[in-house]
């Protein structure tokens, strides 16, 4: 199971290049994964967590009506 982003995919490079590209690697990985254990008992997973509205990338982020709450997303089962 890995966790990425969807920085992998639309990634805001003059803030976070790094962060992104190491996100879209992650994302590269584990395709790559799933195809080679197609045809074993092995499985590979990945997983993309909600925006979510705190500091991480500033106010902006904090404000956005589309960023689930962070107390929402920590208390998520």
């Amino acid at each position: 199971m890995t966790v990425s982003s969807g920085l992998a995919f639309v990634p805001l490079a003059p803030m976070t290049p790094t962060y992104c590209a190491t996100k879209a690697a992650i994302h590269s990985y584990t395709q790559s994964m799933r195809y080679q254990l197609a045809d074993t008992a092995g499985a590979s997973a990945r997983t993309h967590p909600a925006l979510r509205a705190d500091e991480l990338l500033g106010a902006r982020q904090a404000s956005d009506p589309n960023a689930m709450p962070l107390k929402d997303f920590i208390s998520e089962p």
